[in-house]
């Protein structure tokens, strides 16, 4: 331990929040589970824009999973693959609890986690020498 500018030890700052800490994995599964409000909410909660607007909503939280999971160190070749069928499964069960099932919003979560795995990937190869 080094001493501070009063001659008293301190220990070197350190962030909880790192990849693949247990903070960045809680992180994570608050992620999921805001994603789970926004998916199952029945239909009359969820606010209206414009045409097209949900879509681009579907990418993000796609994109935002995908990056939050890689953050906390889940293996893409499991994380990818898992959030595709995260994507399909909730647009079956939105059309089991009268919201709409779309093939479209599915491809935009499918969208998204391509674009977050290009990131990661390239992100990945950038930081090695």
């Amino acid at each position: 331990m080094r001493p501070d500018a009063t001659g008293t030890p301190t220990r070197p700052a350190t962030s909880r929040w790192r990849p693949g800490s247990s903070l960045s994995r809680a992180t994570f599964a608050l992620a999921v589970l805001i994603t789970m409000v926004m998916l199952f909410s029945p239909a009359s909660d969820v606010p209206s824009g414009p045409a097209g607007s949900d879509k681009v909503v579907h990418i993000m939280m796609f994109v935002v999973l995908l990056l939050v999971g890689a953050y906390a160190r889940i293996p893409l070749r499991f994380l990818a693959p898992i959030l595709v069928a995260y994507g399909g499964i909730a647009e079956v069960i939105q059309g089991q609890i009268g919201r709409d099932e779309d093939f479209w919003d599915w491809f935009c979560d499918s969208v998204g986690v391509v674009l977050a795995v290009l990131v990661v990937l390239y992100a990945r190869t950038r930081r090695r020498p």
